[in-house]
């Protein structure tokens, strides 16, 4: 009688008060409430712990290559490490091509420097750059005279 109180009591209050769900306490006797329905949920439980192991295990078994592959979604990870890998293979394509273009224009520039060094040396060597004179004016600009025959 004392345990009716104190659960009217509790539900005046809205607290309410549950039994574990995993059915430990089907079997106690000492508890308030009426756990008989408890045990057949924890025996079914395990009988389909097992029935789905055994499931499992026939799946296992019988598994064709196509049905585990679909079953591991393979194509959707095997097309996105196969897009993954062209996207690294075009960057790395990239910066090698932009390398060796990089290295044939330094040798370009060199080319072009000993051109220009080349140029600018034959032009100091070059008479053509400076005026010409003749003999004749250039005695006459030394204040020399003439040998007379």
């Amino acid at each position: 009688m004392a345990k009716n109180t104190e659960l009217n009591a509790a539900a005046k209050g809205k607290e309410r008060i549950y039994a574990p769900s995993n059915g430990s306490l089907a079997y106690r006797t000492d508890y308030a409430y009426r756990t008989a329905q408890l045990a057949p949920a924890q025996k079914r439980r395990q009988q389909n712990a097992q029935s789905t192991e055994n499931r499992r295990k026939a799946a296992r078994k019988s598994l064709s290559l196509r049905a585990f592959l679909k079953q591991n979604r393979f194509m959707p990870k095997l097309f996105t490490v196969g897009c993954a890998a062209a996207v690294a293979a075009v960057a790395f394509y990239t910066v090698i091509r932009f390398a060796g273009i990089a290295g044939v224009q330094a040798n370009i520039n060199d080319l072009n420097r000993q051109i220009e060094s080349t140029r600018s040396s034959i032009e100091g060597l070059s008479f053509s750059a400076q005026p010409v004179i003749n003999a004749a004016e250039f005695a006459e600009a030394a204040g020399l005279v003439q040998a007379q025959p």
